[in-house]
């Protein structure tokens, strides 16, 4: 009895062989067609000659026939080493999709770790110092104090710092998701987290009261907010003054802005 790689291989050929002999049963007649019209034609221009005539239309058709099979075998081979090719390149890029994405969970797991880590102690560290500064007695509110302020001013900073590291570690997570929010108390939040810079340039903020809400994500609007107030605090000249309002557009649109009395930020520093 004979094994199946056998009867697969008996198959396969004779698979190509009646593919074979199907595209040859049709160059054939073509190449009859050719040699018959080549002995009719002979027969009225060159009568003596017809029959050679139909023999050389024959085999040129058949020599044609021959060229042009291999021709398209040949392109067909191509075609097909091109799309090996390409099915290789797709799953290797399949697999380096993969392995990107699973590094970048691996990041933004670590970073999310390590940014409340740090955030622990160091909110530990900022409250001791204002606590310091509160219980300082009077003889040493001088140098004390001073170094008690510079504590809590480099803590506010790192902790903000963190903050954007713990809303850098969810931009690409699944829940950030747009909804309805209320602009106040995101405001309020940011306000809060400059409280040692308004100290620090002695500014104050104005603000609307009345503002409409906005379909966006809450943590990354505060941190706009953030960025946007601590310029105006930093390059808004002495005693700066802020003032945020909002402009309502078409369309259901809102523009929110922030005004200060200085000069501005310098030209040649508008892009870093």
């Amino acid at each position: 009895m004979e094994n199946s790689a056998t009867q697969t291989e008996r198959f396969a050929f004779s698979q190509l062989l009646t593919r074979f002999s199907k595209a040859w049963r049709l160059r054939l007649l073509i190449i009859l067609l050719s040699s018959v019209i080549s002995y009719l034609l002979a027969l009225v221009l060159i009568p003596g000659g017809a029959v050679r005539a139909a023999l050389i239309g024959g085999i040129t058709s058949c020599l044609v026939a021959i060229a042009v099979d291999h021709l398209v075998g040949r392109y067909r081979q191509i075609i097909r080493q091109q799309n090996q090719q390409l099915t290789r390149q797709n799953q290797e890029l399949a697999a380096l999709n993969g392995q990107l994405a699973e590094n970048n969970a691996e990041l933004r797991a670590f970073a999310y770790t390590v940014a409340h880590d740090i955030k622990t102690p160091l909110t530990a560290i900022t409250l001791n110092a204002e606590l310091l500064q509160h219980l300082a007695s009077p003889e040493l509110d001088g140098k004390l104090d001073q170094k008690a302020r510079r504590i809590v001013q480099s803590g506010h900073h790192l902790l903000n710092i963190v903050d954007e590291l713990l809303l850098l570690a969810t931009l690409s997570q699944a829940d950030v998701r747009q909804q309805s929010v209320d602009m106040m108390p995101i405001v309020a939040r940011a306000t809060g987290r400059l409280e040692t810079l308004l100290q620090e340039t002695s500014g104050t903020i104005h603000c609307q009261c009345d503002w409409p809400s906005v379909h966006a994500y809450g943590p990354w609007l505060e941190e706009v907010w953030v960025n946007y107030l601590s310029n105006g605090l930093k390059y808004g000249g002495p005693e700066p003054r802020l003032e945020l309002g909002v402009t309502l557009l078409p369309d259901d649109r809102a523009s929110f802005w922030v005004r200060d009395n200085g000069p501005g930020i310098a030209t040649h520093m508008q892009d870093r």
